[in-house]
């Protein structure tokens, strides 16, 4: 009964937002594979499950879904993967291998995941920028045929582990100089998770961080007001949700362009504020660097 009201939810969705099957299915599965899924006449792997709930903006009933040993081990270093990353902990290998062989072939959502990682620790352990882009590329190749970081996805819908693909598919692009594109890519995503329903869970904790990048890349570029807009909406979008994590950073970046715009006292109180949250945070690093940018940059002492 539960796996067909999984289905049964997949469909009414479908319906209720005037989609396809083709739409939806993209190229997670066939249509006719969707098609018995939402009759009830199949059982969906739990990969396939989390990416089409994704797609429509909804926590994945995960526990509806039977596991093999197999699949309940990989669904826990999925997690210890991803847990550690969001904790800045890079050192994943010998998790990424254990997933890789733990049992049964890789299915192409399991493969999608395992690349991206891959390159989220060549990123963090010297891997050049073309290796890094060309395993993103080739991690998103699988759910979207034929993607470029110039390929038009603005009629596709996206799901979680895709939109992260191309954050940092973006922050490479930066990182080698093609700023337009690596913009161009972020101002999508902020389009898309403006426009589309996404899960309040996967927008707490990806949109500010969406933001954030643009705005550090145009406060950087001295645009300041856009800069500015894009670190208040963060700053809002953080208090919305509860996300701590990225908030003191989005302040640091509105009192930049504040000093940026010559608004000195209030962007002086807004870096204040930022370098004590993030002491409090235990961040004393990133709070030490923050205070000898704005030296070096504004001639300012805070």
């Amino acid at each position: 009964m539960e796996q067909y009201l999984i289905g049964k939810t997949i469909k009414e969705f479908r319906l209720r937002n005037r989609l396809s099957q083709e739409k939806l299915a993209g190229t997670l599965c066939a249509v006719s594979t969707l098609s018995r899924i939402e009759n009830g006449d199949q059982i969906p792997n739990w990969k396939l499950v989390e990416a089409l709930f994704s797609k429509m903006g909804m926590a994945p009933p995960l526990h509806n879904v039977p596991m093999t040993e197999a699949d309940l081990k990989r669904w826990n270093l999925e997690y210890e993967i991803t847990n550690s990353v969001a904790n800045r902990n890079y050192e994943t290998e010998v998790m990424l291998e254990k997933y890789r062989t733990c049992a049964q072939e890789l299915n192409v959502l399991e493969q999608q995941f395992y690349i991206f990682h891959q390159a989220i620790y060549s990123m963090h352990h010297n891997g050049t920028s073309e290796e890094i882009l060309s395993l993103l590329e080739k991690s998103l190749q699988l759910s979207v045929e034929n993607f470029t970081p110039d390929t038009d996805l603005s009629e596709k819908l996206l799901t979680k582990t895709e939109r992260l693909i191309l954050n940092n598919i973006a922050l490479v692009l930066y990182d080698i100089k093609q700023e337009n594109r690596a913009e161009a890519i972020l101002e999508f995503l902020i389009n898309y998770f403006e426009t589309q329903t996404i899960s309040e869970t996967e927008k707490s904790k990806d949109y500010p961080v969406i933001l954030f990048n643009l705005s550090n890349w145009k406060g950087l570029d001295g645009k300041y007001e856009e800069a500015l807009a894009l670190s208040e909406k963060g700053i809002q979008e953080c208090i919305t949700y509860g996300q701590l994590l990225i908030f003191p950073y989005l302040l640091f970046n509105k009192g930049y362009c504040l000093l940026g715009l010559k608004r000195t006292e209030n962007g002086k109180r807004s870096i204040e504020r930022a370098l004590n949250f993030m002491d409090e945070i235990g961040k004393h690093g990133d709070a030490s660097f923050g205070t000898q940018k704005i030296k070096e940059i504004f001639g300012i002492d805070i």
